[in-house]
């Protein structure tokens, strides 16, 4: 918020990631707005072995629904693993390798594509992605 209130800027880094993260990698398609989520529903591809939640699919027994969740909110997605549905993915990193090359592409969305990145280019991805704590609740008193 501090960022785009323009009361402190982005490292270098942070500003390559964020610029990859926008541009590059179109993630901003579905991770948008003050909260980075469009809110949708949408199936990213991601499958684990143990997984037997099936999204959407479970309410509706539409076909289409089959892997479809909510689209998350990125804000202090470095604070709040696991990730994933099913909380699988230990780490930003894992996650990252999940968009190189998505499991399932059976009715995944057409907004995630898999990505491919540098070590430094992955390195700025999660740089910004940690831009988007917000660490003063850590020092209010309740």
């Amino acid at each position: 918020d501090l960022w785009k209130e323009g009361k402190t800027q982005l490292t270098d880094g942070e500003e390559r990631g964020k610029n990859l993260f926008e541009n590059k990698l179109g993630c901003a398609d579905c991770h948008s707005g003050s909260l980075f989520t469009s809110g949708e529903l949408a199936n990213n591809g991601f499958t684990s072995e143990s997984d037997s939640d099936q999204g959407r699919y479970r309410i509706t027994a539409k076909e289409e629904d089959k892997g479809t969740f909510k689209i998350p909110s990125l804000r202090n997605v470095a604070i709040t693993g696991p990730y994933m549905h099913d909380g699988s993915l230990q780490s930003l990193d894992e996650v990252l390798s999940h968009y190189e090359a998505p499991a399932n592409r059976s009715g995944i969305d057409p907004r995630v594509r898999n990505i491919s990145l540098s070590k430094s280019e992955r390195k700025y991805l999660i740089e910004f992605l940690h831009a988007l704590t917000d660490t003063t609740f850590r020092n209010r008193k309740i």
